[in-house]
């Protein structure tokens, strides 16, 4: 099935909104909007329609088979829906043509909370009101933010207090124990410390993308390399490695941050380093 094109999705969204009176608005968001963002056939459709009353759209999904063959579809369950509790209700639609659509169902009375939430936020229809003077679109909300000298510290902190963790887990032959302790707050706070490497190189003028997806291109191509390396945890050795490799990255990257920022470099990190290095060389028992 040939993909639809986004001039053909476009006025497929707004044909829907203006056939029905109940939808009073439509607003853009997302990477769609990001002067920035190179667009391809991944890119999603992040779509609001502003109603009057929800009520018909959450009993039934049928009225969203206008879009196209779905594959799968992503909305709150019942658990998470309390009927009056949640004002902006979404769908997130992969239809089988490729094509994503990422639907919200929000109060027509939220158009200016939603206007004031994000600067790549835009109206591209409106029934009661003419859109005018609609401010510029930017990625200017998702830019890599200065850390506090205590953010700093946290983070370099929770880098090696969690990477004993990860010894621990090889230690006792746990790699899944290790590899997830690894994966979630040492390699988070790898990343952390990378952004702001890049937002001193950039003047915080830079947004590192969804998922650190703009990361890549940010980074010279050691460090990049160096990052990748770290991804090879299929076994101890590896994951021992990988934590190596991530440890020379971070003490490097906070080194420079730290003397941009003026913060104090912490003195613990060679000894931790020195204590996981004896763990590691020791026999297991």
């Amino acid at each position: 099935m040939q993909q639809r094109s986004a001039a053909t999705m476009m006025h497929l969204i707004r044909q829907v909104a203006e056939a029905d009176e109940n939808i009073r608005a439509v607003g853009m968001e997302g990477s769609r909007n990001d002067p920035q963002a190179q667009q391809d056939e991944f890119s999603d459709f992040d779509i609001t329609y502003f109603v009057e009353d929800p009520t018909p759209f959450r009993q039934s999904d049928d009225w969203l088979a206008v879009f196209g063959e779905r594959i799968i579809m992503q909305k709150p369950t019942e658990a998470m829906f309390s009927g009056t509790k949640l004002p902006w209700y979404p769908y997130l639609m992969q239809f089988s043509d490729g094509n994503r659509l990422d639907l919200k169902i929000a109060s027509v009375n939220d158009k200016d909370a939603y206007l004031a939430a994000e600067h790549l936020n835009q109206l591209i229809l409106d029934k009661d009101v003419p859109i005018v003077d609609q401010p510029d679109l930017s990625d200017w909300d998702f830019h890599i933010m200065a850390p506090s000298e205590e953010d700093y510290q946290n983070s370099v902190n929770e880098f090696f207090w969690v990477s004993l963790y990860v010894i621990k887990g090889l230690k006792r032959g746990e790699l899944l124990y290790a590899n997830q302790f690894f994966e979630r707050p040492v390699r988070e706070e790898l990343l952390k410390m990378l952004e702001w490497s890049v937002g001193i190189n950039t003047n915080f003028q830079l947004s590192a993308g969804k998922n650190d997806r703009q990361l890549q291109s940010a980074l010279s191509k050691d460090d990049y390399d160096k990052l990748i390396a770290t991804y090879q945890l299929e076994s101890s050795v590896a994951t021992w490695h990988a934590l190596q490799t991530a440890t020379q990255l971070f003490l490097a990257t906070a080194r420079v941050v730290a003397d941009q920022l003026g913060f104090d470099f912490p003195d613990y990190p060679a000894t931790v380093i020195a204590y996981e290095t004896k763990l590691m060389a020791e026999r297991s028992e």
